[in-house]
């Protein structure tokens, strides 16, 4: 059950007619069972209406509002109603005590719920920094891939620039090199063939004058010996000349061709004619 003390102050006048009308209209038993009465009721209504936590917040309205009613119901009795106060509220020892293990308990809960909310920003914030520091991370290994990526393409492409270059080079240098190696193979190959003409036409001078000479030996014994060896030896230095030129291809021309022409061909049809 809960208790409250209630202290009023009344006053009972200040006319004749007021107090002719208590004493003679409602009496000293009479108030106070009326005073009780409405006392008990107003106090009833409000334990109904307010919770325990917040009575003595609302002691000023209720005394107020309590004086109010009770000199509207006691003045016409010759009694004004001066001053209402609540000095103690009192709620019984199990509910007192559950309200206060309650109170504990949600003073308790409010500490966690702030040490929990205190933990939940600390993590939110470390978080928040690691998430920041893994984007920045991020952000520039992704700027190094792209520069990577920028500087593989300019290589890229100074490698195609500098490869397709190099065949445009190769490409207008291949015909000349390959002219030229043409030329020098044909330059060796017309000087090979010349040293082998000049050794053949050497070594036929030499056999020819082997021939000479026999021929000048034996010709004091007979002069048809000398014919006969100065014909075959036209005939032998024709033949190695026909083979010479089978054999290298030369162009005669200019003097020296003229000289060839005659010392070979002419010659050997003035010996036949002869």
């Amino acid at each position: 059950m809960v208790d409250i003390d209630i202290s009023i102050s009344f006053q009972i006048g200040p006319t004749e007619n007021d107090v002719y009308a208590f004493v003679y209209s409602l009496g000293a038993h009479r108030f106070d069972e009326l005073l009780y009465s409405i006392t008990e009721e107003a106090i009833r209504g409000l334990v109904h209406s307010v919770r325990h936590d917040q009575v003595h917040d609302l002691r000023e309205e209720f005394a107020v509002g309590m004086k109010t009613d009770l000199n509207e119901k006691l003045k016409s009795f010759g009694v004004f109603i001066q001053n209402v106060k609540v000095t103690n509220v009192n709620l019984p020892t199990a509910l007192a005590k559950t309200l206060e293990e309650t109170t504990v308990f949600k003073t308790r809960m409010q500490e966690q719920e702030k040490n929990r909310e205190n933990q939940m920003r600390i993590l939110l914030n470390r978080e928040t920094q690691t998430l920041t520091a893994l984007e920045k991370s991020n952000e520039r290994t992704i700027q190094d891939l792209q520069a990577k990526s920028v500087n593989a393409a300019e290589g890229l492409k100074d490698n195609a620039l500098d490869s397709a270059t190099a065949r445009a080079v190769e490409r207008k240098t291949l015909p000349s090199i390959e002219l030229k190696n043409l030329q020098a193979n044909y330059d060796r190959y017309v000087e090979a063939a010349k040293v082998s003409a000049e050794a053949t036409i050497q070594a036929a001078e030499k056999q020819a004058a082997m021939i000479l000479a026999t021929a000048d030996v034996e010709e004091a014994s007979a002069e048809f010996l000398m014919a006969r060896r100065n014909f075959d030896y036209n005939e032998k230095r024709i033949d190695v000349e026909a083979s010479l030129l089978e054999a290298v291809p030369l162009v005669i021309s200019g003097k020296n061709g003229d000289q060839v022409i005659q010392s070979t061909v002419l010659e050997a049809v003035r010996s036949t004619m002869n």
